[in-house]
């Protein structure tokens, strides 16, 4: 049962992950991966205090991530809000991959201890890009740096997607 749910986990996660790179419905599909995220975190929520916190804070980032889109009208705004989206985004991710290392702890899955805390590092990594980029585009108009955040996020997306799908199978194969 539990795999299934990190299952759907994943799956939400490559469609909000990717999304973004296909033209024309990508919006969509992020979305969509979005909202199967969150229908899994809340699945998963009952599992651990990790995950009940990575699902209140995937909430509370979705909410700030509606503002920015509603505040582009205010310059300043529309400067902050984002890095509150980010900053909510990093405390969801800090709580599920904490969350994941508990899972993995508590049914001794063959998988390796710490990976998912380097998980959180990339996030923080991404996060740290997005922000800086958002803060100098801000600075410097004209000059878009938006293909450094759209290769960095690319990375540590493909990073983060190869160990949630280690640890699907590790789940899988514990028979959770």
């Amino acid at each position: 049962m539990l795999s299934s749910h990190i299952q759907l986990y994943f799956i939400g996660f490559l469609l909000s992950s990717f999304g973004g790179y296909i033209p024309t419905v990508g919006g969509l599909c992020s979305l969509a991966g979005l909202i199967v995220c969150l229908v899994a975190l809340k699945r998963l929520s009952g599992e651990n205090q990790h995950l009940n916190d990575a699902f209140r804070f995937e909430v509370y980032a979705v909410f700030a991530a509606v503002l920015v889109l509603l505040a582009m009208v205010i310059p300043f705004l529309a400067l902050i809000l984002p890095i509150v989206s980010v900053v909510l985004s990093l405390l969801a991710m800090y709580h599920l991959f904490y969350g994941f290392e508990e899972v993995a702890a508590t049914h001794r899955l063959a998988y390796p201890q710490g990976r998912m805390q380097q998980c959180f590092t990339v996030s923080i990594l991404s996060g740290v890009v997005g922000v800086v980029v958002s803060l100098l585009s801000y600075a410097m108009p004209g000059f878009s740096l938006v293909w450094i955040v759209t290769l960095v996020g690319l990375a540590c997306s493909i990073i983060i997607t190869v160990c949630l799908y280690q640890f699907l199978q590790a789940a899988k194969q514990a028979s959770l």
